[in-house]
């Protein structure tokens, strides 16, 4: 739903920075027309689009397009935001309802946004019909590329990654989506942020056992310990007995909660609901986590784990495979993005 409060702020927001960017005026149509712009989540979605975008369509990171201008000298106002949120409102807003924009200079602008697939259910309405709101075919940028190119991960020339490597990061990381996804429906009040592998160091051996199988009560205990307030013993085996009946997971565990498919042997091939249900960010952190040169390779920082291994999943993918993404034919259609050759 449009919050049309929120939608001003934001677009005073874009326009203030706008006004004071440098290249401004490298973006402005000789012929009077609109501007376009392009907002993206962060610098790997910049990074990624920069390399086919139109010459006349800016790219902006939504860090900077809603910052609160610095104003007497002082720093830049830093409000928590959420981004993903912040491009879908404004999008939306400008192009869908702009008789409640009430920013003057916004008329200017032709605003776009490109946003990841794992949005929250709440904004599904907003995103339907709006041309200009781009979105990813899979659950978000780096999963998009390992799905369209298969021999991306072995190109990397950081390091070597094995298949077995890439076998066992993608069975754990289909195990974890797949809880992850049916515990939201059991229990808000296990800490979720604990297994958010792009923000923190997930303690994997806490859970993932030496074959590579996840048990029910070893993830949610983990989750638990993370917690700020602990859920009793009796409420996690309740919850174990509703997941383990619940029709979305039921046929991949066993009766005491534990995974019962072969990790060894794991096709993610024979899973329709994949690159859907896994994320990126999760890959990346278990691939370092089951090979130690990887984990060597990207050792990351504390501000962006995972930012150097998504660059180079960006450098070294083939273009020529996006064109038989959704994201790339909406972006066409709408020429934000060239021919790729």
């Amino acid at each position: 739903m449009i919050d049309a409060k929120k939608t001003n702020d934001y677009v005073k927001m874009l326009m203030a920075n706008l006004s004071f960017k440098a290249d401004y005026h490298r973006f402005v149509n000789k012929d009077g027309g609109k501007q376009r712009l392009l907002i993206v989540e962060g610098a790997t979605d910049e990074a990624f689009i920069k390399k086919i975008i139109s010459t006349d369509v800016a790219c902006i990171i939504a860090q900077k397009a809603f910052r609160r201008p610095s104003s007497f000298g002082k720093k830049p106002q830093e409000d928590f935001i959420n981004y993903k949120a912040a491009i879908v409102q404004l999008v939306c807003g400008l192009s869908r309802f702009p008789q409640i924009i009430s920013c003057p200079g916004s008329d200017k602008w032709i605003v776009y946004g490109m946003v990841d697939l794992d949005f929250d259910e709440a904004e599904n309405n907003l995103f339907e019909g709006t041309k200009q709101l781009f979105v990813t075919d899979t659950h978000d940028l780096e999963t998009l590329l390992l799905s369209t190119d298969a021999d991306l991960l072995q190109r990397i020339k950081r390091c070597s990654i094995k298949i077995d490597d890439i076998r066992r990061a993608f069975s754990a990381a289909y195990q974890i989506g797949l809880i992850k996804m049916v515990l939201t429906d059991y229990c808000s009040g296990l800490n979720f942020s604990s297994l958010s592998a792009g923000k923190v160091e997930v303690a994997y051996a806490e859970f993932v056992e030496d074959d590579g199988k996840i048990s029910l009560k070893r993830i949610i205990s983990y989750m638990n310990e993370q917690s700020e307030k602990k859920l009793s013993s009796a409420k996690i085996e309740g919850m174990i007995s509703k997941i383990k009946k619940d029709k979305r997971i039921k046929k991949y565990l066993n009766k005491d909660g534990e995974w019962d498919k072969s990790t060894e042997s794991f096709d993610f091939s024979l899973y329709k609901d994949f690159w859907d249900v896994v994320n990126g960010h999760d890959i990346l952190a278990l691939l370092r986590y089951v090979n130690n040169d990887i984990a060597e390779a990207y050792k990351g920082n504390t501000k962006s784990l995972n930012r150097e291994f998504e660059f180079d999943l960006i450098d070294n993918y083939e273009y020529k495979y996006l064109e038989k993404t959704e994201l790339y034919h909406n972006m066409y259609l709408n020429r934000i993005v060239n021919d790729i050759e």
